[in-house]
Formats: structure tokens, sequence, C-alpha cells
């Protein structure tokens, strides 16, 4: 609020002494343009299109018609009739004054410090005491909830040693590069002056979203200029269909959520200059509360948040530097849409640099570190599943190993893209050693071994996103790691627990994040020692898949 505004002069020098008050303008509004529900938003700023008049809004009527409570900012403090009330910023008509309204004014008292007056607590335009711990604000998460400690990570990616590569797929256009810096562990996308290049990294794990838990997204990127002609820098979370991310195209930096519930995907965006929280840009008035000045330029740890359920609001933003969470921009999408404002919100992190024309110069953007959160307990539905050999395999000494059991993700279920995680749970290995043969069977468990007349053509049940081999005849090299092993001999079963690796933090079996790429795939399979004797055996594998 400027010094010279809303004040009232006391004895004993009325000329001098003043007193801080606020001023409140009730203004009666018609021809509201807003969906049906909607009239004013709280915390917009707005302004009279003929009086000049201007405020945040603290209170309204959510209908065409009715009352707007707004808290003046400027020294104007009525309306004008049938003037327009429109947003401060972007000038876009909200509904029409029938009135030139009521101008309420009340002290504004002050709490302050014991030992520094300066200290002044805030209260903001609900009523409501602004209350921060030592370091720092408390933060709420997309659902309202006060911000713990107790979130759970569904996946967090540090590039301390490499660029991560069985956990990102990167395609690569025209001169487009992508190269890790062993020297900031980071990744850095670039293209050179050739129109099209264009690289894109993005993970293979879709995140699953927890149905009514608020999903937190927080990410590092360096952008190598402030914005050229002809290059466009996207980064977020984000797909080809549905997502939410900070788009810098030329040097205009915004915020975009995409939606494909139309059967294609369209992007909503939002330029900086009308972002309705904070459009840091240093300017330290009213719609950049907070005085930052974003520089993307510089090392920034970028955020979203989101509620889904289908509705919901979406939320962008940066860290200050001072470690605060500022919220920049938030789409409101409950009681607004007609449909979901996107299809799903279980996505994957996604960078991407591309020339859209010709560039004056090689353009960059480096990725840092990127971490995924649920913001409480992660309990998803499950469903179990079980195969079980119903023919023994014989397994030869001196023979190539014999691959028992193979499973990988389906590319596709019921024509939608397979996203779901798969999660072995035990490999059970049953054997029948020749009376007089001293041999055990070892039992190995790897990612990825070639296989011999391998056909993923089966699975164990129409609402199984796995695809399984039971075809092969040998494997001809175990070239991936081996995640798990064990005995067979002639005291019992090989029972091969596989829970410690595969879960939500640990190892996932699922699809490639690029659709025409073959996905990993896990196998059983077994061997005899010494070289001499036989065995025979049958297969059992458990496992559990998150939809």
């Amino acid at each position: 609020m400027p010094t010279e505004n809303f004040f009232v002069r006391v004895p004993p020098d009325s000329t001098g002494k003043r007193v801080r008050n606020r001023a409140d303008l009730v203004l009666d509004y018609v021809a509201g343009t807003r969906a049906a529900g909607i009239g004013f938003v709280e915390g917009e700023i707005v302004t009279g299109a003929g009086s000049g008049f201007r405020g945040i809004v603290y209170q309204s009527t959510a209908s065409t018609v009715g009352t707007v409570h707004i808290l003046l900012t400027g020294s104007v403090e009525t309306a004008t009739a049938a003037e327009a009330i429109q947003t401060a910023v972007g000038s876009s008509t909200i509904a029409t004054a029938s009135g030139t309204g009521v101008a309420y004014y009340s002290q504004a008292a002050l709490i302050a410090g014991g030992n520094d007056l300066g200290n002044l607590a805030h209260v903001d335009t609900q009523g409501s005491i602004k209350v921060r711990g030592q370091e720092g604000a408390f933060e709420m998460d997309a659902f309202g909830r006060l911000r713990t400690s107790e979130v759970t990570t569904l996946a967090e990616y540090l590039l301390t040693y490499d660029e991560l590569p069985t956990m990102f797929s990167t395609d690569l256009t025209g001169s487009a590069t992508s190269t890790y810096d062993n020297n900031i562990a980071g990744v850095v996308l670039a293209t050179g002056v050739d129109s099209g290049a264009r690289a894109e990294r993005r993970s293979d794990l879709y995140h699953k979203y927890q149905t009514g838990v608020s999903h937190l997204i927080d990410m590092t990127v360096i952008i190598g200029d402030a914005g050229k002609t002809g290059v466009r820098r996207r980064w977020g979370y984000f797909d080809d269909n549905d997502g939410l991310f900070f788009e810098l195209d030329t040097s205009i930096l915004n915020v975009v959520q995409r939606s494909s519930t139309t059967g294609s995907p369209v992007d909503s965006s939002a330029v900086q200059t009308i972002w309705n929280r904070d459009t840091l840009d240093g300017s330290g008035n009213e719609g950049n509360p907070s005085g930052v000045l974003l520089d993307v330029t510089k090392d920034n740890i970028y955020w979203m948040d989101l509620q889904w359920l289908g509705a919901g609001k979406t939320r962008f933003g940066i860290m200050s530097p001072n470690g605060e969470r500022i919220i920049a921009h938030e789409f409101r999408n409950a009681n607004t849409l007609t449909s979901p404002y996107m299809k799903t919100a279980s996505l994957p992190v996604s960078w991407e640099i591309e020339n859209t024309a010709g560039a004056g110069s090689d353009s960059q953007m480096t990725v840092i570190c990127t971490a995924v959160k649920t913001e409480g307990d992660f309990s998803p539905p499950e469903k179990h599943f079980t195969f079980v050999s119903v023919s023994t395999i014989q397994i030869v000494a001196a023979a190539s190993t014999v691959p028992l059991f193979s499973m990988r993700p389906l590319q596709t279920l019921n024509t939608f893209d397979n996203r779901a995680w798969i999660f072995p749970e035990r490999f059970d290995v049953f054997s029948d050693i020749a009376t007089g043969d001293d041999v055990a069977v070892v039992v190995e468990v790897s990612r990825n071994p070639v296989l011999v007349s391998a056909s993923f053509d089966q699975t164990v049940s129409t609402d199984s996103v796995v695809a399984i081999d039971i075809s092969a005849i040998s494997v001809s090299a175990v070239t991936g790691e081996i995640i798990a092993a064990g005995f067979v001999d002639a005291n019992g079963p090989a029972q091969i627990d596989v829970n410690d690796v595969f879960h939500f933090d640990g190892e996932h079996l699922i699809r490639k994040a690029d659709i025409t790429a073959t996905p990993d795939h896990y196998t059983i399979h077994a061997r005899t020692i010494p070289t001499t004797g036989s065995a025979d055996v049958l297969v059992m594998v458990k496992w559990r898949e998150i939809q």
C-alpha cells in the first residue's frame, strides 16, 4: 500500500501526525464473464477500467451477479457506475460495476516485536496472521495440508557418476547433442544453428499419482542464455500428451498446462507478465510480493505441484535465494472445465531444447538434479499374479544355460500406453535330480540376457500388463546384471526372494518412454554344477503390478 494513501490526521497537530488505515471497497457487480459458480478469485488484483481504482479481491459472491470485496491499494476509493472491472494484469474484463460501491475505512492495528518495533506481524487479505518459523514461512501442499518432512520420494535422479542411461530415453535430431559433464554432475542438452535440431531427455518411469495426495516435482535447470530467436526450451513433468512445464520460447518465459482430453494435446500457457501469484520480475510491487527477479541463466530450483482427481489446481514456482518456496502461478481447474484438465497425472520428467527456426548461435540447457515426491504415505492399489510351469524343463550338465521363464512389460494395454510398474516378488524353482547324480542346479535372475528363440506372446491374465516367454531354448549370453541367485539340490527348492530388489524406490520393470524401444526383460535361468548329471525342474513366479 503506498505510504501516502489511507490515513487520518490526529490531534494535537492534525496537519502532521498520521494513523494508518486500510480502505475496503464493497462493490456490486453484474454481467460476470466467468463460468457458472465463479465470480472473482480471491487474491487476484483488479482495477476499474474508467475510474482506475485498484485492489486485491478477498471476498466475492460465486456468481455472475453479486458483490465483491476489494482491499484498495491505490488512491481511488470508488468505482464508476457501469465501468468494466478488469484484471490488473492482462486487462481482461471480469464483470461490470453496477454502482460506485462504498469505501469502508478501518484502523490498521500493528503487532510489533517487544525488542524491535520494526518487526511487525502481517495479516493477509483474508484475515490470517502470517506465522513464520525461524528459517522461513510454513508451506502448504497442493491440497492445503501443512508440509512436513513426511513425504515419500517416488524417484530421485542424481547424476553423480553418469547420465543414468538405463533410466532415461534420449532423442536427438539434427545437430542436437546430449553430453554428460562430470565437473558439474549434469547433462547438457545442446543444439547447433540448424532449424529443427532437437534434443529430448525423458525418464522411462512414469511416476504414479495417488488419488487425493499432493504430487510435488523439484528440479534444477540452468539455461545457457536468457533466450534467443528460434530456440524453445521446456522443462518439467510432462510427455507429448499431458503435463506441466516451464517454457522459454525465444526470450518469453511461460508456464504451461498440457492436456490431451480433446483427443490431441492442447497447451494452455501463461506468460510471465500475467502470473497470478508472483511475476518474479524484481519489481517488488503487488504483483511481485517476493521482490525476486528470476534469472534463468543461473542454477535455479524449479518446482511444480498438483491436485488431480481429474480436477484441481496446478502450481508452478521456484525456491527463492533464501530458501523459501515461491508460488509464481497457479491454474485453477476446479469448477471451470467440463472435462478433466489432463488425462493423467502419472507422468515422466522431461527436458527439451529445439530450434523452431534457424538460430544465430549454438544453444544449450543443463539438467542437474530432479526428485518426484508424493506428499504422504504411498500405498497405491496393487494386482497380484502367479505363473506356474505345467511341465518340467531338463537341465543337462555341460549344456548351455537354460532359460526357465522371462517377463517384460506389454507395450499397450487395451490400446493405451502401458505405464504400469511391475515388481517381481519371488522365483521358486523345484528340482528332481536323478538318483546317484552328485549335482546341484544354480538358478540366476538377470536383466536382458540374450535369449535364443524367445517369444513374448503370452500373458497370464487379460488384466496383467506383463508379457511372458517360456519358449526360449537357451541363453547365448548373460550380458546384463545378475540381480539374484540361488541353489537347488536334493534337499529342497530354491526360493529367491527379490522384494528387496524390486520396489517403488528400487528396481522397476517398466516400459521405455519411447514407444518404439524394446523394453527390458528379466529372465530366470539355470545351469548345473559340476559338469555331469542332469535335473528336471519346475518354476513358479510371483509378481505384483501397480497400474
